[in-house]
């Protein structure tokens, strides 16, 4: 019985001894876990702080693109309206130039129409003067009488075709 009872307290003790192993063997496995565990939550943090990184370096490099394009798209729009203001001034100095030009014709076919005016009543004061003269007692109408009137209704018309000169004038300066 003795040796059942060394064989029984061995059994004991290879019991306790398996017992302490196993708990051993958990709790190493339970610390290899954990350490894969933080190796893994490491290694993924590590991965998402690159995945961040490239993120953000890519929307830097798209961020630096667009202001870049909106640069250029700006410098372009600048020249654009250098060379729309240049036409416009252009084409305003011609306006005033053709504008000027319409301003001196319309003087200078004023004076014309005013010399002829002139020189018609010369005329017509001198046939006047020389009717007057060779028939101051008979009123009728004479043929150099007549020739004054036409003369005069000439005149009437020419003042008429000066007026509308002037207006034409007027309306392109306006």
């Amino acid at each position: 019985m003795l040796r059942i009872g060394q064989q029984q307290q061995k059994l004991e003790e290879a019991k306790i001894k398996l017992e302490e192993e196993r708990q051993q063997n958990i709790k190493e496995e339970q610390e290899r876990l954990e350490a894969e565990i933080r190796r893994l939550g490491d290694e993924n943090e590590r991965r998402i702080g690159e995945e961040k990184r490239r993120m953000e370096e890519e929307l830097r490099r798209i961020k630096e693109e667009e202001e870049r394009k909106m640069r250029e798209e700006k410098q372009r729009i600048e020249v654009e309206n250098r060379k729309l203001e240049e036409e416009l001034s252009r084409l305003r100095a011609e306006d005033e130039k053709r504008r000027n030009e319409i301003i001196k014709q319309g003087e200078t076919a004023k004076k014309r129409i005013e010399m002829r005016q002139q020189q018609d009543l010369k005329r017509v004061a001198s046939l006047v003067l020389k009717a007057d003269s060779e028939d101051a007692s008979n009123r009728t109408l004479t043929r150099s009488d007549s020739k004054g009137f036409e003369t005069i209704q000439q005149n009437e018309e020419k003042k008429e075709e000066k007026k509308e000169v002037e207006r034409n004038v007027k309306v392109s300066e306006f």
